[in-house]
């Protein structure tokens, strides 16, 4: 076994730097699918400035619930917003933010549909879920993550 000075075990993990330069571009699915998460966050965060609002104007039926929901969405759907737009930008740690959003998104939408007997809110939540974790774990994307994709 290799050391460094002689106490400690050599890395085993390769010490060539990745430059965002020499990876190559993100295919198709990971664009669609940034362009989707994108979507998702920007409608998330539009909803939680519409109850903030709503809150502050006392328009909303209760406040409590205005600003509790201003409260999640806000932050959420900036997190999520940024997570499409680093998969629009082919940066590789968007898709963990896609996936997870999407996971939620999904349960929400089979317990809507399903569970609480509410088709028509539950539908809208599945049908982008299964389309964006369709298209994040798409063999193009897949490739492309483990640094294989070729664009033809």
């Amino acid at each position: 076994m290799t050391t460094n000075d002689g106490d400690r075990p050599r890395a085993t993990r390769s010490t060539v730097k990745r430059s965002g330069a020499t990876r190559t571009a993100a295919p198709g699915t990971v664009l669609v699918a940034g362009g989707l998460v994108a979507l998702e966050g920007a409608i998330a965060l539009l909803v939680g400035i519409v109850e903030l609002v709503r809150g502050l104007t006392g328009s909303a039926a209760t406040t409590t619930g205005a600003y509790g929901l201003a409260f999640w969405m806000i932050p959420m759907g900036a997190a999520v917003l940024a997570g499409g737009v680093a998969l629009l930008r082919g940066k590789r740690w968007g898709r963990t933010v896609g996936v997870l959003t999407n996971l939620l998104l999904g349960f929400t939408g089979i317990s809507g549909a399903f569970a609480q007997s509410s088709p028509l809110l539950g539908y809208p939540l599945l049908a982008p879920a299964i389309v964006v974790l369709v298209l994040l774990f798409s063999p193009p994307t897949v490739a492309w993550l483990e640094g294989e994709y070729r664009r033809d």
